[in-house]
């Protein structure tokens, strides 16, 4: 690692370590709401031995605190509270932290806002759901307020943000969820074995060398993923082909009869042109003719199809 990477990281461990001592305090000590979707494995593992985190988690991390201080701006004159703590005792030591909770005083209700850093699923990830739904179960314990829930994903490099909203409590989800924390907590304490889940985080977890449903050679949890992939290396080739077919038909028309305008769009065509240098001949020239870089350099001219929509 170059000085300036190694220097930024051990900048972010700072960072890192002054948010948890000032927001979460010591996480071994008891079950988080970001703990109940991961692999009870993976957490327990975490909270025992701790985690090494490399440099591109914690910019990760970051880019979460970005997310959340972007929406606490949109919804300031709402006066959201941020990084609220509740705790549960029961049955296991339980500690959650609220991103963003509402409380007007006019209305008998709470709001429960969980802020994601993602790009935009089309539906919420289970872990998110999980997540939120164990928020509003402890904070059930809390209010007598009716509790609605949401779900934030800022998208921060395609400058996209979309809300999944409509949760709200449900007591069946919520015991589970608890049944799954004190599994989590009783491997923790007693020492016994945790169950491992295959997941689509496991490709980040800092244990799956040695986890035991990754010491075979077949993992048929995955067979759906890797279809999935290849499906859609199969569409997007089709796809390509597709356009190509499509665009060359049209382009051969620009060519021939120039541009045209079709279906509310204007049809026309760029010319380029792509550009090879002769670099062996450059260099035996090199500081014994004076001539340009252009001199050694071929211009080969194709077209490329342009549509622009038509106001």
């Amino acid at each position: 690692m170059v000085a300036f990477e190694s220097f930024i990281l051990t900048r972010l461990q700072e960072l890192s370590a002054l948010h948890t001592k000032q927001y979460l305090g010591d996480r071994s000590q008891y079950i988080g709401a970001s703990d109940i979707g991961h692999c009870p494995r993976k957490v327990v593992l975490s909270k025992l031995n701790g985690e090494e985190i490399d440099l591109a988690t914690h910019i990760k991390f970051m880019r979460g605190h970005l997310a959340e201080d972007l929406v606490a701006g949109i919804y300031e004159k709402y006066n959201p509270q941020r990084q609220v703590e509740l705790e549960l005792d029961d049955p296991v030591p339980i500690k959650i932290h609220l991103d963003l909770l509402f409380q007007p005083t006019t209305k008998q209700e709470v709001g429960v806002m969980e802020v994601k850093a993602s790009s935009i699923p089309e539906t919420p990830y289970e872990l998110w759901e999980m997540q939120l739904h164990f928020q509003m179960g402890v904070m059930a314990r809390h209010t007598q307020k009716a509790i609605k829930g949401a779900i934030i994903v800022v998208d921060l490099n395609d400058g996209d943000i979309r809300r999944f909203n409509g949760y709200t409590p449900n007591e069946t989800i919520f015991n589970g969820l608890l049944k799954r924390a004190k599994h989590i907590w009783d491997c923790i304490t007693e020492g016994t074995e945790p169950e491992t889940e295959v997941t689509p985080l496991c490709g980040y977890c800092a244990f799956i060398k040695d986890c035991p449903r990754f010491q075979a050679d077949e993992i048929p949890e995955l067979a759906g993923d890797v279809l999935k992939v290849l499906e859609a290396k199969d569409r997007k080739k089709a796809s390509e082909a597709e356009y190509k077919r499509l665009a060359s038909r049209l382009l051969d028309i620009v060519k021939k009869k120039g541009a045209f305008k079709a279906g509310g769009h204007r049809i026309d065509k760029i010319d380029r042109h792509s550009t090879r240098t002769d670099w062996k001949k450059l260099a035996d020239d090199l500081g014994t003719i004076n001539k340009s870089l252009d001199d050694y350099q071929t211009k080969n001219p194709y077209s490329v199809l342009d549509i622009k929509t038509l106001q």
